[in-house]
């Protein structure tokens, strides 16, 4: 994943606006990566172009409440752009508030999320393609907290063809007007690495290639930037029309996100 913005400044590294993309998830340390934007431009682009506006040398911090922990630079060919700042020091908590902070170039970004209560998935459903492909559909069922008002996050990775997770297409939803138990269709992602993403229905999935899934519980305010996400990714993908606004970030100080995942994790093998 990857967020570009339009800018009259080109600003490389050390000027203009800072992008800033991080979450924590119950159990797991936090990654964080902080860029600068990618000006659209008439002219060719290529992946490997982006590496100036990788961020090095920023200073991350990311706070319990308890203690403040400083997040290290590293590289990491899983990720895109391949540059992280994380910690094995500190490891995400059902029920507690990260704040992170972003210092660079006498620029201040900050951001405060919430990991909520995981709520597990009961089962996944496999279903063969009505449309005799081979392939399968995948739906996900769950029992939702009737008490509670939840909001959810799919992620997946297909072996293969993912490097890292990346956002189940339509898998951010909250529990408004929901069945007992509820269910929703796991879909594939779109990643800026993979050229063949959208060569195929993101509904489906080859039999035999393992499928790894998140699914998340997420805050309200995660909850908003990524329906605007997925806003913005929708109407950009069609031809008649565009998306002419940003995501509602939930970042001060910089454009981007940081969202805290109670996280539940699974791995299926379609058709096995």
């Amino acid at each position: 994943m990857c967020l570009i913005s339009c800018s009259k400044d080109p600003g490389g590294s050390s000027a203009g606006p800072l992008v800033v993309e991080g979450w924590i998830e119950s159990g797991e340390f936090p990654v964080v990566m902080v860029t600068t934007p990618v000006v659209p431009s008439e002219e060719y682009q290529s992946i490997d172009d982006q590496a100036g506006h990788i961020v090095r040398w920023a200073r991350v911090s990311v706070s319990d409440g308890d203690e403040t922990i400083l997040l290290t630079g590293m590289y990491n060919r899983y990720y895109f752009p391949p540059f992280i700042y994380t910690t094995n020091r500190m490891r995400g908590k059902e029920g507690k508030t990260y704040t992170l902070e972003v210092e660079y170039g006498g620029r201040v970004a900050t951001a405060v999320t919430t990991i909520p209560a995981r709520v597990a998935l009961d089962r996944i459903d496999v279903i063969p393609d009505e449309g005799g492909s081979g392939e399968y559909c995948l739906r996900g069922v769950f029992s939702d907290p009737p008490e509670e008002k939840n909001y959810y996050r799919l992620f997946v990775k297909a072996q293969g063809r993912d490097s890292t997770f990346v956002p189940s297409f339509l898998g951010v939803f909250d529990d408004e007007n929901i069945s007992r138990p509820a269910s929703h269709e796991i879909m594939r992602g779109s990643s800026i690495t993979n050229e063949d993403s959208w060569d195929w229905n993101p509904a489906l999935f080859e039999a035999g290639r393992k499928v790894s899934i998140k699914f998340c519980t997420i805050d309200a305010e995660s909850y908003r930037y990524w329906t605007s996400f997925e806003k913005v990714s929708a109407l950009s993908i069609l031809p008649m029309f565009s998306a002419a606004y940003n995501p509602q970030y939930n970042v001060e100080g910089a454009m981007g996100y940081w969202c805290g995942y109670g996280l539940s994790e699974y791995e299926i093998i379609p058709g096995e």
